[in-house]
């Protein structure tokens, strides 16, 4: 660690000057610009991706038609040892599948959807990744983990694959969150919410797993040529499709600090709560056991929104 003086600059400005061996690193000069953050009594000072060199290379998806070539992409990145490649476009599920397939048999390599497109990214520095998108990022896996079990419940033919991609997706942004909020600093003088950032990704991912459970459940019952379709089927499949959706909305709402969101969740929240309980017990095994794991399921969203509703109420004081 160094120490350097702080230098007056006009009546109120102190300022500090930067390394220069960490300046030329970085390809800052005299008119470049830097992000600064206060994290309590720390500031910390971050170098935008296009500043330091690091704008992503563009590659557009539709000239990459074959899941076979995208897939051995990642391999390309890793070897010439590229930070940041943003496929633009959209990318079918099968494409997805391949990418992050590959993507997850080299260390250090993150696949991340983002409104452009999919980067792929390596992560060797924990601290270039903002807790905030990382729970959304989370909450959006849990929405494709939802999705890929209503898929199944209604009878269609999924590759069991998709959801274990999925389910290594959501523990993986796991771990990042929790690592970036025990080592790092905490979030802008707000210890509190860096707790309840953390208190939020661990039961997010309890959440996810129970998901995955139905999942993994009604496709053995199918593999067995147990009766899994009928009305029960279909709404258990209404039930994880509005809770998947409903994970998303509560993470929002917790990032965002919205009190509109927040208390539509509660209502939401409320209504499920009442349409599984007037759920009827058919006496299949698979049905009453997923029935529980939604009910866990809901309790968990229940306690992430409430946490929601505590921000705002102490940041009105």
């Amino acid at each position: 660690m160094e120490t350097r003086k702080l230098i007056r600059l006009g009546s109120t400005t102190l300022v500090v000057s930067l390394p220069s061996s960490w300046a030329r690193r970085m390809g800052l000069s005299p008119g470049s610009t830097v992000t600064v953050e206060e994290r309590g009594d720390e500031l910390v000072i971050r170098v935008p991706s296009e500043a330091a060199g690091r704008k992503p290379l563009t590659l557009d998806a539709d000239r990459i038609p074959s899941p076979v070539i995208l897939g051995k992409l990642p391999s390309c990145f890793y070897v010439l040892g590229l930070e940041d490649v943003l496929i633009r476009g959209e990318l079918s599920e099968k494409q997805l599948y391949s990418l992050r397939l590959s993507a997850s048999r080299l260390g250090g390599l993150e696949v991340v959807e983002e409104d452009e497109g999919v980067h792929v990214r390596t992560l060797l520095d924990v601290s270039r990744i903002s807790p905030k998108a990382a729970l959304r990022q989370m909450s959006i896996t849990i929405s494709k983990i939802a999705d890929t079990a209503v898929r199944i419940l209604r009878g269609e033919r999924v590759d069991p694959g998709l959801l274990r991609l999925h389910g290594l997706d959501l523990f993986r942004i796991q771990h990042i969150v929790i690592k970036c909020l025990i080592t790092g600093s905490p979030l802008p003088g707000e210890k509190r919410r860096s707790m309840v950032y953390l208190i939020a990704a661990s039961l997010t991912g309890l959440l996810g797993d129970y998901l995955a459970s139905i999942a993994v459940d009604a496709y053995s019952a199918r593999s067995r040529g147990e009766m899994v379709g009928g009305d029960m089927a279909e709404r258990l499949a209404d039930l994880v499709e509005a809770i998947g959706a409903l994970a998303v909305s509560v993470m929002s709402s917790l990032i965002l600090s919205s009190r509109k969101r927040t208390l539509e969740n509660l209502e939401r929240i409320g209504r499920l709560k009442g349409e599984l309980a007037s759920m009827e017990k058919q006496g299949q095994p698979w049905a009453s056991r997923n029935t529980a794991r939604l009910e866990d399921g809901l309790r968990i969203l229940e306690i992430v929104n409430n946490m929601a509703v505590c921000n705002l109420l102490l940041e009105e004081k």
